[in-house]
């Protein structure tokens, strides 16, 4: 029981945290997603020595996550060079409204990448197009 409470305590308190990248304007992911997905994204990773979410989380990945969901042309071939692994994640859902159910989805199934990749800092994005929720986490796991 308080084991199950410790864990909710810290999501919560890890919600909090989560920096609202307000300069990204219309790049910036949709808040209650953001507040949902990224401490559960914290919590999955659990070899990281985390000191505060604003000190791992960058709106750059945010806002680049953002561009690559948005242009479809564009391939994430030159991600791993450049040292950035990313998780994408798609399914059609064809309520908007099921968005928390379609984050737990995304969750378990970046689930064992989260926990296997060590990462410096990260950064998602999500957008709700044609039907479909897309998903797009960004971990840079070496420094440039």
């Amino acid at each position: 029981m308080w084991f199950a409470l410790t864990i909710v305590v810290s999501v919560i308190a890890l919600s909090h945290g989560v920096p609202q990248c307000t300069e990204l304007g219309e790049y910036a992911m949709q808040r209650d997603v953001k507040d949902d997905l990224i401490p559960k994204i914290l919590r999955y990773s659990p070899g990281q020595d985390i000191a505060s979410v604003s000190s791992v989380y960058d709106c750059d990945l945010e806002k680049m996550a953002s561009d690559l969901l948005t242009k479809t042309y564009k391939t994430l071939d030159f991600l791993k060079p450049i040292g950035i692994y990313p998780l994408i994640y798609s399914i059609d859902g064809r309520d908007e409204n099921n968005v928390r159910l379609m984050t737990h989805a995304a969750l378990q199934t970046w689930k064992n990448y989260i926990e296997d990749i060590p990462f410096l800092t990260f950064g998602c994005n999500y957008r709700y197009e044609n039907g479909m929720h897309n998903y797009l986490c960004l971990l840079r796991h070496k420094a440039e």
